[in-house]
């Protein structure tokens, strides 16, 4: 059982400390699955077409129901003067009600005519189209600027590893000339030379390497990934994905 929750525990470390590498595909996938953007302009769509269906139902012919009972605490009856066998009259008292009575109705109500549900179907209808051509260029501005923030990152990315080279270089060669200054072949002068471009290097490093991680925290936030979790961009600048289509302005104001 130990054994089993420390595997459990070693997994799990090991999927944060690794993490994810992710190509722009499977980020803009990330994106379109968890963004809170998105889910916001998603949810105003959605409320466009509540809007409409309940302009529709104003319209839609309507079945009401109802069922009545009545509790008689007292009996109501009917007198009446009947004839009898003696040729006179008799007085005849008939109950006219029960103690329960039901009622059970159904009415069928459908508007004929109404400017005001007229009204409402047409401004519903155009609301929702609004809504959809709103949504429609919110998801792409936000799709783009996902794919603009991961294509950034990889340009730091590369700016880091470019850095991480240069001081590994610089580096080298200042080890290079100390080994050469200690066989008497360099000047001390060349020596420290070499140590000052090293030294320079480093805060390059630092720098960059900072600025990737900041841009991997806000892609994070953009595709709804946990701060926690590592994260790895994958991918090149040989190919780029097509540019979206121009939504046609004049079209939109047109309906």
């Amino acid at each position: 059982m130990k054994k089993a929750i420390v595997l459990i525990v070693l997994l799990l470390f090991s999927h944060s400390l690794y993490g994810e590498n992710y190509t722009i595909e499977t980020f803009i996938d990330r994106v379109q699955a968890n963004s809170n953007d998105l889910k916001l302009v998603r949810q105003d769509k959605e409320k466009s077409k509540a809007i409409t269906d309940e302009a529709w139902a104003s319209a839609l012919p309507k079945v009401f129901a109802q069922v009545d009972y009545k509790r008689n605490m007292k009996d109501t009856f009917l007198y009446m003067d009947m004839p009898d066998m003696t040729g006179g009259t008799t007085e005849m008292k008939i109950k006219m009600n029960k103690k329960n009575e039901y009622a059970f109705q159904v009415v069928l109500s459908q508007p004929l005519y109404s400017r005001k549900v007229g009204a409402a179907l047409t401004a519903a209808s155009q609301y929702e189209k609004l809504s959809e051509h709103i949504y429609q260029t919110s998801e792409e501005t936000i799709l783009i600027a996902a794919k603009k923030e991961f294509y950034r990152g990889m340009l730091l990315k590369n700016v880091w590893e470019v850095t991480k080279m240069s001081e590994q270089q610089a580096k080298d060669n200042y080890l290079q000339i100390k080994t050469r200054f200690k066989g008497g072949i360099a000047s001390e002068f060349e020596m420290l030379q070499a140590e000052i471009s090293w030294k320079n290097e480093i805060p390059k490093v630092t720098e960059s390497r900072r600025n990737y991680q900041l841009l991997l925290a806000n892609l994070k936030i953009l595709a709804g990934i946990p701060s926690d979790e590592a994260m790895e961009l994958e991918g090149d600048f040989a190919h780029y994905p097509p540019y979206p289509k121009k939504i046609d302005t004049s079209a939109i104001l047109a309906d």
